[in-house]
């Protein structure tokens, strides 16, 4: 983790999927998870963002990182343009987890991605 916040995003991503594939029960793989996809975000690879949130999500669905995971999967549908999917999931995380913060702000994303667009593909 310490690699991926000093900017080291290609090893820091290794250790993290070292890490997972070593210990995938351990309680902060999903914390790596999240730190995997905020590197590629931060790198604009948003299609491999959404891969690794959605691994997130299929490998630990009940994890307390699922709601930001889901959130974070929904940010990366909509730099894809994909506004209809990141709909979909921005309303499925408000109905699982309506106390989150990120059920809060997907609230708040639902409302902006009610106007119209030219950058999403529906």
């Amino acid at each position: 983790m310490a690699l991926l916040a000093s900017g080291d995003r290609e090893q820091g991503r290794r250790y993290c999927q070292a890490f997972l594939e070593r210990f995938p029960q351990d309680p902060r793989a999903s914390q790596a998870y999240l730190a995997i996809g905020a590197s590629y975000t931060g790198e604009a690879k948003f299609a491999n963002a959404a891969a690794t949130y959605q691994r997130l999500l299929a490998v630990y669905p009940t994890s307390a990182a699922a709601p930001e995971a889901m959130w974070q999967l929904s940010q990366a549908f909509v730099k894809m343009s994909f506004c209809a999917d990141a709909k979909a999931l921005l309303r499925d995380l408000v109905h699982r987890y309506p106390r989150s913060r990120a059920a809060l702000d997907a609230s708040k994303e639902l409302d902006s991605l009610g106007r119209p667009s030219a950058d999403c593909v529906s």
